[in-house]
């Protein structure tokens, strides 16, 4: 990380911290953009600051993509290198990685960027991927080896198996040296392998268990919140719904891409969908982490909610909190309450001041 990143990061702490901002204020402050937002192209122009990364790009992509026109691929890539976007495919970052030669935790850390999660080794792909760029075999083998393996079901989502097993594969596997050796442990290990992500869906489990059966002075199975119910009373946060797009800023528009919404809660709830990291954070934010703690911390070495929500996102294999993004300064913020007060309730009066200029 560059001297100048270190820096940015440092002064948005500080303002977090010691600015003693209210929340109008800190409505205000992500509101002016004085944030200056980390973009994919910042971050792949440091991991790999030569001249001849358009060309090392497009000469990997038009192999894989030969339906693509010359035009739209150079456009693809421009629009990259520009920051005017980034990618949202997985494969496609993976392609960059390949293309670029770059390390492991490199292509770790361009995933959680610009997804929820970095490398998912439970993911048969993603493993046989992410150990070929270890080792040092190009795109092409990478996928070949990995069409030459068996196929496997992943029918339940990771129901049944242990909170710790992709840790246990990603151990199998990192000092697995020869093609033999991978496909024998591959194959060993069939049968965990899925896409969905096994211990980010115990905490939401946990977090979505606190909230859907509320203290009552009746029984408690005799009451419980529906997925509507509990959207609507702890998730939706004063959060503003438009149907013009054009209205909002682009502070306003990176706070609310990706909001949970019923939908999104019944498809995670049936196993259908990931745990997205905003609604991990925002059940953080509302059950105030009523849970244990992560397993491999104690309650001695975590000395407040930073530190906790650290842990519970490097635990899941999600991206750490960055006051560079607009949504996780505002949760550095909120997790910065005073103890008497109530987290959900200060990101709710936060949130009403950022969207109060938008109608619905």
């Amino acid at each position: 990380m560059s001297a100048e990143i270190l820096l940015c990061n440092n002064a948005e702490y500080d303002k977090i911290k010691y600015g003693h901002m209210n929340p109008a204020d800190a409505a205000a402050y992500l509101r002016s953009s004085n944030i200056t937002v980390r973009s994919f192209s910042e971050t792949l122009k440091a991991m790999y600051p030569k001249e001849d990364m358009p060309t090392r790009l497009t000469e990997l992509f038009a192999s894989v993509e030969p339906e693509m026109s010359p035009d739209a691929l150079a456009r693809k890539i421009r629009n990259w290198l520009s920051g005017r976007n980034q990618p949202q495919n997985r494969e496609d970052i993976f392609r960059i990685a390949f293309a670029l030669e770059l390390t492991e935790n490199e292509l770790d850390h361009l995933l959680g960027l610009c997804t929820d999660y970095g490398i998912q080794y439970r993911d048969g792909r993603e493993l046989t991927l992410a150990w070929c760029l270890r080792k040092g075999f190009d795109y092409f083998f990478a996928d070949g080896l990995y069409r030459s393996l068996p196929v496997y079901d992943d029918m339940d989502g990771g129901n049944g198996l242990p909170a710790a097993v992709t840790h246990e594969i990603y151990d199998a596997f990192k000092y697995v040296e020869n093609e033999d050796e991978f496909i024998q442990q591959y194959n060993k290990r069939l049968g965990s392998f899925g896409r969905l992500h096994v211990r980010s869906f115990r905490y939401f489990e946990k977090y979505y268990n606190n909230l859907v059966k509320p203290d009552s002075e009746i029984d408690i199975d005799e009451r419980k919140y529906s997925v509507d119910t509990l959207m609507d009373k702890y998730l939706k946060l004063g959060i503003v719904y438009s149907r013009d797009r054009t209205k909002y800023s682009v502070i306003q528009k990176i706070v609310k891409k990706n909001w949970p919404n019923a939908t999104s809660l019944k498809n995670i709830k049936n196993r259908v969908k990931d745990v997205p990291r905003k609604l991990l954070l925002l059940l953080y934010i509302v059950t105030e982490n009523n849970i244990p703690y992560p397993e491999a911390y104690s309650e001695d070495n975590i000395t407040g909610h930073w530190e906790t929500v650290s842990a519970i996102l490097a635990d899941c294999g999600m991206a750490p909190l960055d006051p560079r993004n607009a949504f996780d300064w505002l949760m550095l913020y909120i997790l910065s309450a005073e103890p008497e007060e109530a987290m959900s309730d200060k990101l709710e009066t936060v949130i009403k001041e950022l969207y109060g200029d938008i109608e619905t």
